[in-house]
């Protein structure tokens, strides 16, 4: 599968990483709910699967 460029990923998951990184953390663990709360907070739609 080829690379997703869409910006709203990242977008997504820098909203993430900014409320949960913490120094010497090897892996950030999130939710789906985390991802779609992000998501409207950043005023991106989507689509439920």
């Amino acid at each position: 599968m080829p690379p997703n460029n869409d910006p709203r990923y990242s977008q997504i998951i820098a909203k993430i990483f900014e409320t949960k990184f913490r120094e010497g953390r090897r892996a950030i663990r999130f939710e789906r709910t985390e991802i779609v709360n992000a998501a409207r907070d950043l005023g991106i739609e989507y689509a439920i699967v």
